[in-house]
């Protein structure tokens, strides 16, 4: 079972797609990740940049929405006496690659035309489901001197979202593969993604 929090972005994955189809370049990859990229994942990402990869980064607040479950027994709790569904604010994240291979355009203008679109689509998405919203979004550029050396530009673009904890979205199509990157930071001295697992 996909859990709603990370199942979201098995759907919000084609509607984004969707999205930056009409940029030049496009994206060859939207997809799914979990962690922070190493040097070499970089250079293995070469080859299909400009990508954007979606990832689940923290979770604010965990309240009961004080209505009884439709379904008992899937996602029903009780808080004191008041049966309801958790919600909880999750902070996703899409993280923007691209390199300077494109043509005559530079890397960071390449990854920012993609991080304008996400800037003007992602307020107000439900992505057709039973969610809060999208706010609170802004972007970041995620430059340090190594990215700069591998010939990368990188930004991260962050949104919040309110979702009911539960079983798997109902219309959630066969999750996507993800790639699981090992967290190794010592050679950018921090993250360029926050890490969303912790390691086994």
């Amino acid at each position: 079972m996909t859990p709603r929090i990370h199942g979201l972005l098995d759907v919000a994955v084609p509607v984004i797609e969707g999205w930056l189809g009409v940029a030049d370049p496009s994206p060859r990859e939207v997809a799914v990740f979990s962690g922070a990229y190493t040097k070499e994942d970089l250079r293995a990402l070469s080859s299909v940049t400009p990508a954007v990869h979606l990832g689940v980064l923290t979770t604010h607040g965990n309240e009961n929405d004080g209505a009884e479950d439709e379904r008992p027994g899937d996602g029903e709790v009780t808080d004191g006496h008041r049966p309801g569904r958790r919600v909880v604010e999750v902070e996703y994240v899409s993280t923007v690659l691209a390199r300077a291979e494109h043509r005559d355009l530079g890397a960071d203008r390449v990854a920012c035309a993609l991080v304008e679109i996400l800037l003007r689509r992602l307020p107000e998405e439900r992505w057709g489901l039973d969610v809060g919203a999208a706010r609170t979004v802004r972007s970041r550029n995620a430059y340090t001197q190594a990215l700069a050396e591998l010939g990368f530009a990188v930004w991260t673009v962050n949104w919040r979202q309110k979702v009911r904890l539960g079983s798997a979205w109902p219309s959630t199509p066969p999750a996507r593969p993800s790639r699981l990157y090992e967290i190794r930071t010592e050679w950018t001295g921090r993250e360029i993604v926050y890490p969303v697992e912790e390691a086994a």
